[in-house]
């Protein structure tokens, strides 16, 4: 055998242990972008992703981009990355709310995302700015789940002292966003920005009328058509106990925060924890 041989067959060993090692949401997720990147190379006329003056302009003919956004990828490279990046960034929330939560997250939050970024650029419209920055990609949805992680105070997001000035684990995304178009011109900064905006609107609760309730997300996985799902090891099932996530700063029994103090607990300095909406 020869040694590229040998090392294809390798490197599709390393790709298949990987890929079964994920987390069923993740996995789909992974399956879909690739799926997709697929298609839309074989078809000729490859589909560019959302595109705000599409929307703006057609409405009704172009609104299914707000579902595909986040599986659209520009380029290879792009596709790898994010491929490689987001399953980390997805499995605290996979691992924490389930499977099945993990996936409404995907679809609801990049839709939103997708909405948000066309609403940012609309203000470039009203000046005479024919804007066509035609975007895709799994980066707004990892923006959204690294805001959600840092507003919940944890993994690599505790808030830390630097030169003894404490920084508070929320602004780290806000941090990569504008360092990341700093050293590389081409990350799509309005994208990001509205991946960030999903991410608190997700923690503070707005979107909560858009997902499915856990006693809801219990009951589906333990129906006799569905039950399979928990003998799967990559399936990661709900835990009935938890609700969405919110903000608050003491532990003890409290009145529900609105959602104007949830928003402002995004970035004090109290410490995140899920608690019922």
């Amino acid at each position: 055998m020869s040694a590229v041989g040998y090392y294809s067959i390798e490197t599709l060993k390393f790709i298949k242990k990987w890929y079964l090692s994920l987390p069923l949401s993740s996995a789909v997720t992974v399956l879909t972008c690739v799926t997709l990147s697929i298609v839309n190379v074989a078809r000729g006329s490859p589909d560019v992703g959302l595109c705000p003056n599409l929307i703006l302009s057609s409405p009704l003919s172009n609104i299914y981009h707000l579902l595909t956004v986040p599986f659209l990828h520009s380029s290879i490279v792009t596709l790898l990355l994010n491929l490689l990046f987001f399953p980390p960034l997805n499995k605290m929330l996979e691992t924490q709310r389930g499977t099945l939560h993990s996936m409404n997250f995907v679809v609801i939050v990049g839709i939103v995302t997708g909405l948000l970024y066309v609403l940012v650029v609309i203000p470039f419209w009203a000046v005479g700015i024919k804007v066509d920055w035609c975007i895709g990609g799994l980066n707004g949805l990892m923006y959204a789940l690294m805001t959600v992680e840092a507003n919940q105070k944890a993994g690599v997001f505790k808030t830390r002292r630097i030169f003894g000035v404490p920084l508070p684990g929320a602004i780290y995304p806000w941090i990569l966003l504008v360092l990341s178009k700093l050293f590389f011109t081409a990350s799509p900064f309005f994208y990001n920005l509205a991946g960030i905006l999903g991410g608190i609107l997700y923690h503070i609760g707005a979107l909560k009328f858009f997902f499915i309730p856990d006693q809801a997300l219990v009951y589906i996985e333990t129906s006799r058509a569905l039950r399979w799902l928990e003998t799967w090891e990559a399936f990661v099932p709900t835990p009935s106990s938890v609700s969405l996530p919110t903000t608050t700063d003491d532990i003890g029994v409290e009145p529900r925060p609105s959602l104007v103090g949830r928003l402002r607990g995004v970035f004090s300095g109290g410490r995140g924890r899920y608690t019922g909406l």
